[in-house]
């Protein structure tokens, strides 16, 4: 089981005054670099292709979420879904595409899994209630993603999931103009309170749900990757409470 450490060079006096000041705080460097190389490489290089699906919806024909194994048979179903859903999103309805990764087996003991064991962990949780002074006491939903050129995720807002949403990248070498940042939005959808760029090692921390939004988050979308992207966005997405 690998031990993932957090930079101990972390300044968390001043992430926990930008937190204070914005509800959301970028900290660059979060692991030793060692720990994210690790990961990055694990993500990128050697998990199985089949270990990710590609997740889609398209509200002119679904309401629910739809997820394809990437296997060799099913990339050519895969390339006909982008048309449907760049329809969806022209019409300016809910729509999405990119990778993600599914439950794994039982006692799974691959660095992604290990990954979702370490936000458990007390050094995780210290380190979130230094910085936002909220104990966490459970953990929502969390997967990796990867978005590659003309994958996106449309404007929407989550049901409650967390109180926090974390976001931590791995893209390597990333520039803006690849597309695959982040937008935190005000509630008329059209204000932008933030962009998140994509990075590597980056955690994002976002106050999702303020005392009157029990049930709605924070409305946001991540930008569609250029086509002539040939780098992955890649990233692991997850909530606590």
């Amino acid at each position: 089981m690998e031990n993932f450490k957090i930079n101990s060079k972390l300044d968390i006096k001043t992430l926990k005054s930008e937190f204070k000041k914005n509800k959301s705080v970028v900290i660059e460097n979060f692991l030793e670099i060692k720990d994210a190389d690790k990961i990055y490489n694990f993500l990128v290089k050697k998990m199985p292709e089949e270990w990710w699906y590609t997740s889609y919806m398209n509200k002119m024909e679904q309401e629910e979420m739809q997820a394809i194994q990437r296997t060799p048979e099913n990339i050519k179903d895969i390339g006909k879904l982008y048309k449907k859903v760049y329809r969806a999103f022209a019409m300016q309805m809910f729509s999405y595409i990119f990778d993600r990764t599914g439950n794994h087996v039982e006692e799974c003991n691959c660095l992604k899994c290990q990954f979702d064991i370490f936000i458990t962990t007390d050094q995780f949780k210290n380190f979130i209630e230094k910085i936002t002074n909220i104990k966490t006491t459970e953990n929502g939903e969390v997967f990796a993603s990867r978005f590659t050129g003309g994958q996106f995720l449309g404007p929407h807002h989550d049901e409650y999931k967390g109180t926090l949403n974390f976001v931590y990248s791995l893209s390597k070498n990333w520039k803006p103009e690849y597309g695959g940042n982040l937008y935190l939005l005000e509630d008329d959808y059209k204000t932008i309170k933030k962009v998140i760029l994509s990075s590597y090692n980056r955690l994002a921390l976002t106050y999702m749900n303020s005392p009157d939004r029990k049930e709605l988050g924070t409305p946001h979308f991540v930008s569609q990757l250029s086509n002539g992207c040939v780098k992955p966005r890649v990233s692991i997405t997850g909530w606590i409470s």
